[in-house]
């Protein structure tokens, strides 16, 4: 049962977002993309040719393992560290499920590290951009036997992101499991 309920957390903070995210189109343009994962676990974005699409996918790929990372000891500090990458309206969602979700993760001691695994592009137009990500999650829980801990839990997914431009760089502005 624990285990259902530190699942159903990493899924919440996961799926933490409220706005409708519009259809996606058909891709922009085709673009040949060869990622790689490094030996150290890190993701390096492949080559597509065109520089926001570069930018997004570097951007995904960096502010993904933030915003869907946490640690019971610093939740505050997790929170801060997400929502400044995102569109005010969506770090207000995001700061709603996220709190919703705060008691639980306290109480279960979880901590959540993600990895992007892999991040193409979906389409990208003039200020936006619509990314595929794949993630996994590795969830421990401190809560239970101190003679025998919870074995972490690993959980693969599919992640769109939607992205707009801010400044000189993008923001998060969706992020829905697919």
């Amino acid at each position: 049962m624990a285990r259902r309920v530190d699942l159903a957390l990493a899924a919440l903070v996961l799926a933490a977002s409220g706005a409708v995210l519009g259809g996606v189109g058909e891709p922009d343009r085709v673009a040949s993309v060869a990622p790689r994962v490094e030996k150290d676990g890190t993701y390096r974005p492949g080559t597509v040719g065109e520089s926001d699409a570069d930018s997004a996918i570097a951007f995904v790929a960096d502010a993904l393992p933030v915003a869907l990372s946490y640690d019971h000891r610093a939740l505050d500090k997790s929170l801060a560290a997400a929502t400044e990458r995102m569109t005010s309206a969506f770090a207000r969602t995001y700061t709603a499920t996220f709190d919703a979700a705060r008691e639980t993760a306290t109480e279960k001691k979880a901590t959540v590290t993600a990895l992007v695994r892999s991040v193409g592009v979906v389409s990208a137009s003039e200020g936006k951009a619509t990314l595929l990500a794949f993630v996994d999650q590795v969830l421990v829980s401190g809560a239970g036997s101190s003679e025998a801990p919870p074995a972490p839990a690993v959980t693969s997914s599919r992640v769109l992101v939607r992205l707009v431009a801010k400044g000189e760089g993008w923001a998060l502005d969706d992020v829905r499991p697919q």
